[in-house]
């Protein structure tokens, strides 16, 4: 139920425009995962993998991402 609510958050929060997908894109990484992590139910990880996979910004790292922190723990 809680991942319904939070899916509800976004859906809110694109209709009502606090955060307009359509120029997304247009915005910096900071600004994004500032404007996404205002909203209840996503934290940074989950910004961090949109910028990554929908929007293709090449230079951001998840460096909260566990297969990360495992790696840099065998090295």
């Amino acid at each position: 139920m809680r991942k319904a609510s939070y899916i509800k958050n976004i859906a809110e929060a694109a209709v009502s425009k606090v955060i307009d997908f359509d120029i997304l894109h247009e915005k910096s990484d900071e600004e994004i995962i500032k404007a996404l992590t205002a909203i209840k139910g996503i934290g940074v990880w989950t910004a961090e993998m949109l910028l990554i996979f929908s929007l293709m910004r090449p230079n951001v790292v998840s460096y909260g991402n566990i297969g990360i922190l495992r790696f840099g723990k065998q090295c």
